[in-house]
């Protein structure tokens, strides 16, 4: 890709250092290249920033904690696909949905926040943690909320599996290229993938993560979306997605 913007300094010339500084040109280059993308991820970002500005004094302080995560989350892996990490962004988009989902889980529930919240008190509330926020008890949530959300949810959180969020083929295989003379087989890993299918993907896919998990959190806080218009800014920018 194109680099617009000088490396950054003070890097070290080692191996990791050249590694950053590449990252570094490649989120400057999809900035200037695809900027309606890097655009749209910004405007989601936003919407969190607003709402999260606007917690104080929330009953559902628990699932507010899942939301800090959630936009935490949107925001590494915005990060990492600027940067052209396509594979590993979905490994965050995947914890992205499953902190929303979480929250939704939470809210509401004192004794679901107290099995969360006492995940480490000891061996049998580790086991009784892990059993309780499984994800298809969490979806199947979210099912009996909102069966079209759900739908969206399911398929996105499959999509971030294929792709990276779990080390299968196809997540495997679109970072290694091979070569072979008859004689050896040459291997060569991209750790970046920049301005081609996957990489837009990965962008897109970030942003309709982004959108769906705040559809998630509406079902939590409903009144502070209407009252902030983010549910109509939300409908605005689902056209395009």
């Amino acid at each position: 890709m194109n680099e617009p913007n000088p490396t950054p300094p003070d890097l070290p010339s080692d191996s990791l250092g050249k590694f950053l500084a590449d990252a570094y040109q490649n989120t400057a280059a999809t900035f200037a290249n695809l900027r309606p993308q890097y655009d749209a991820l910004s405007t989601i970002d936003h919407l969190y920033c607003d709402m999260i500005e606007n917690l104080n004094q929330s009953p559902e302080f628990v699932a507010g904690f899942f939301l800090f995560r959630t936009h935490s989350s949107f925001r590494g892996a915005a990060r990492m696909c600027l940067g052209c990490q396509v594979a590993e962004a979905y490994i965050v988009l995947r914890s992205c949905l499953e902190s929303a989902l979480y929250g939704l889980y939470v809210a509401g529930g004192t004794n679901r926040q107290e099995i969360w919240l006492r995940r480490h008190d000891d061996d049998a509330s580790r086991r009784r943690m892990i059993n309780e926020f499984m994800i298809r008890n969490v979806l199947n949530h979210l099912q009996s909320i909102d069966s079209n959300l759900h739908d969206i949810a399911q398929s996105l959180y499959e999509r971030t599996i294929d792709c990276g969020g779990h080390p299968n083929e196809r997540a495997v295989s679109s970072q290694i290229k091979t070569e072979t003379d008859g004689s050896h087989v040459d291997f060569t890993a991209e750790y970046f993938l920049c301005n081609d299918l996957p990489h837009r993907l990965s962008l897109k896919s970030s942003a309709q993560i982004g959108i769906c998990c705040l559809d998630i959190f509406y079902n939590v806080f409903r009144d502070r979306y209407r009252i902030l218009g983010i549910d109509e800014r939300l409908d605005h920018i689902r056209q395009g997605f």
